[in-house]
């Protein structure tokens, strides 16, 4: 439309709106534009887009957000707010070892408290506490802790402070380098540090349990098909969220565990990160890593379906 026209349009509805009210006015144009103006409509405005970080937190489309992520930094950052939503829906104290039992007693465990766990993946900050077995119950002693600071690429557990009904025990700087180890392949705390530090067993979508979809692959397995992850620099290899129904519960009272089953597209091997275990209602009970070993599978096996869905479509 030229641009005279839309002033002149711009007097009309002064002029009629000033009539409404008994009043005269009538705007003055002046117009020394040289050259022929026109107002050309622009496009229609629509919502303004989310951030992908932000986007998705708290329902499964973040894996989609992850899986489409461009960069190695928003990769982390969708994956550190998926911890996040995973830590906060954890109970005060997770199940991740047991201690050797003495006849007669209820039998000594450890476990981790979420709510004050810190992990970026490269660094944890963890405190754990002794409980016991007892009747087929656990209960854990909030007077008996250590907390522990985890370093993930040396797999290093550091003492920071022990508690103990009262007493108090910060150990020496001097006495923390020393005392900084290495845990025993498939202890408790080996468990717990894999759990704290591996994706993609620390982007478990716990807290969504009640909106997934599972899909039967036989031996008491079911897949989440809209749940998936894979490294960018192991493109072959592929993982997909899964939850076993135990056929009876254990001696601690799970029933059923969620994980997730990672297949190697090129070598036909599959692997389970490590799981966490929980009652039939959902009551997240235990959590168990797993190292990073690979096996072949057969063809009539579970895994081998799980192959058709992460590698042949």
């Amino acid at each position: 439309m030229p641009a005279e026209q839309v002033l002149k349009n711009v007097r009309d509805q002064v002029v009629r709106l000033a009539r409404e009210v008994n009043h005269e006015q009538v705007p003055a144009l002046y117009d020394q534009s040289i050259g022929e103006f026109y107002f050309v409509p622009g496009p229609v405005p629509g919502p303004a887009p989310e951030p992908v970080a932000d986007k998705g937190v708290g329902n499964l489309e973040s894996f989609a957000f992850l899986a489409s992520a461009k960069t190695p930094q928003e990769r982390q950052k969708i994956e550190q707010d998926l911890w996040e939503q995973l830590r906060r829906s954890l109970p005060k104290d997770v199940l991740f070892g047991f201690l050797e039992a003495k006849e007669g007693a209820p039998r000594p465990v450890w476990g981790f408290q979420p709510a004050t766990t810190k992990s970026d993946g490269r660094t944890v900050d963890v405190t754990a506490t002794l409980g016991e077995l007892k009747e087929g119950r656990l209960s854990f002693d909030d007077a008996r802790i250590t907390e522990y600071k985890v370093d993930c690429d040396r797999r290093e557990f550091v003492v920071i402070r022990q508690v103990d009904h009262g007493g108090v025990f910060y150990p020496p700087e001097a006495q923390r380098k020393s005392g900084a180890y290495i845990p025993t392949p498939g202890s408790g705390q080996e468990s717990l540090e894999q759990a704290l530090c591996e994706v993609p067993l620390r982007i478990t979508p716990l807290w969504a349990l009640n909106t997934i979809e599972w899909i039967d692959v036989g031996g008491g397995w079911k897949e989440a098909r809209q749940i998936t992850w894979t490294d960018p620099k192991r493109p072959n290899e592929r993982y997909v969220f899964t939850r076993h129904d135990y056929p009876e519960p254990t001696f601690y009272g799970s029933e059923v565990s969620y994980g997730w089953t990672g297949i190697n597209c090129t070598t036909r091997e599959s692997r389970n990160t490590g799981f966490y275990e929980a009652t039939a209602k959902g009551e997240i009970l235990k959590v168990t890593g797993r190292s990073p070993a690979w096996e072949h599978f057969t063809e009539t096996s579970v895994s081998s379906n799980v192959y058709v869905f992460l590698c042949e479509r």
